[in-house]
């Protein structure tokens, strides 16, 4: 076997013309304690294998000097169920919307509260133009639950914070059912006395439930806060 030409060449100069018939590979070696390079060239003939310590190593991307800083963003997107993120404005108002549609079902249960308690229809009076249009429009209540229900809470382009609500005002709304199918089976009618205390005293805890959790999800959803109701809030999670 030939042996190889070693030619030392320095950093500035002039790139080597090398016939085809060789193989060329270049080392780049260093002194103890200097701050340059030597670079050496060594030329092999052809069928010569060259030697693995000549070989051409791939190379290694160096260490970044600093540990790499890795930042998570917990979009308002992305509700975890710990409040993680921050909800624009827009997304706090849309997200209160819903609870308006069971706040105003709940008005037919509200009759004996507001006339045990007059003053208290002061409350209301910012929904009285919403109310007076909500009962005048056919079939509102029925329209309102499938426009919620299709254009929000299953609405995937919509944060999971819009969303949520939008279930948990869903369910609220639907829990309201469920006092109307017993007055109706049960038809109370003419009632007195005791009887009519009872019916008086349902009609009042449902009416402040629903106005109890329409104030905790106003409080909530302007906040950026999500407050889960009792039970409702659970059954809203997991469709969501």
């Amino acid at each position: 076997h030939a042996q190889p030409r070693a030619t030392s060449a320095a950093p500035t100069a002039s790139p080597r013309v090398v016939s085809r018939g060789h193989r060329v590979a270049r080392v780049v070696r260093r002194a103890p304690g200097a701050t340059t390079s030597a670079n050496t060239t060594v030329v092999f003939p052809r069928g010569t294998v060259a030697p693995a310590a000549l070989r051409a190593t791939p190379a290694v991307p160096a260490m970044k000097s600093r540990r790499a800083c890795v930042t998570t963003h917990a979009g308002y997107g992305s509700y975890d169920g710990r409040g993680g993120g921050v909800v624009p404005i827009p997304d706090r108002i849309v997200a209160l919307l819903p609870y308006l549609v069971p706040l105003l079902d709940a008005l037919r249960y509200s009759r004996f509260f507001f006339s045990q308690f007059p003053q208290a229809i002061v409350l209301l009076t910012p929904l009285q133009p919403i109310a007076s249009m909500y009962f005048r429009i056919p079939f509102a209540g029925l329209i309102s639950f499938f426009a919620i229900y299709m254009g929000m809470a299953e609405n995937r382009t919509l944060s999971r914070f819009v969303r949520f609500n939008a279930m948990q005002a869903i369910i609220l709304d639907i829990c309201l059912v469920l006092p109307g199918m017993v007055e109706y089976v049960f038809s109370p009618g003419r009632l007195s006395g005791l009887g009519f205390e009872l019916y008086r005293l349902c009609y009042n805890s449902v009416w402040l439930f629903v106005l109890f959790a329409f104030a905790l999800a106003a409080i909530g959803c302007l906040s950026g806060q999500t407050y889960r109701l009792p039970f409702i809030g659970e059954a809203a999670d997991t469709r969501v």
